[in-house]
């Protein structure tokens, strides 16, 4: 990924959870589409031939396929693994739908609502207290600013 960007390792490191995910989803794509542009080439010679020898006309996407679509701009991204303020790497149970109606029953809304941008502090310090079964005050206690942006992007 350094070679693609042109950026120090170091500065990638620096980057967000959220931020690194979206980057590594836009190279991906990147090379899907170069790739395509390639292979349709390709297929826009074979449609050609195959549609002067055979019966009927040919398209390029017939032999390489449509072309790959652009990274959808929201998911719910969640990771297996957090690093908190003490440091320390926690495992993170999977979000589970379980979870999900937690949420809805804790907080009385759904979670369309509650997954709104901004996501309120409370929802995000109740689904990861639930995620690393852990109390809601302790939970509070290990995130600073910096793994808040990151749990910010996680739901956004």
């Amino acid at each position: 990924m350094v070679r693609e960007t042109g950026w120090s390792l170091e500065y990638i490191r620096a980057l967000s959870w959220g931020q690194f995910n979206e980057l590594v989803r836009e190279i991906a794509y990147q090379k899907r589409m170069d790739d395509y542009r390639l292979t349709w080439g390709f297929a826009s010679l074979m449609a050609l031939l195959a549609t002067i020898f055979g019966k009927r006309t040919y398209r390029a996407e017939e032999f390489a396929g449509e072309a790959p679509g652009p990274p959808d701009g929201r998911r719910l991204k969640v990771p297996k693994v957090i690093i908190l303020a003490d440091g320390k790497e926690y495992d993170l149970a999977p979000l589970t739908l379980n979870v999900l109606c937690e949420v809805e029953e804790h907080f009385e809304k759904g979670v369309e609502e509650l997954f709104k941008p901004p996501v309120g502090l409370k929802v995000i310090r109740y689904i990861l207290a639930k995620r690393l079964g852990m109390e809601e005050e302790a939970v509070g206690a290990l995130v600073d600013m910096k793994a808040l942006e990151n749990l910010r992007e996680m739901l956004a």
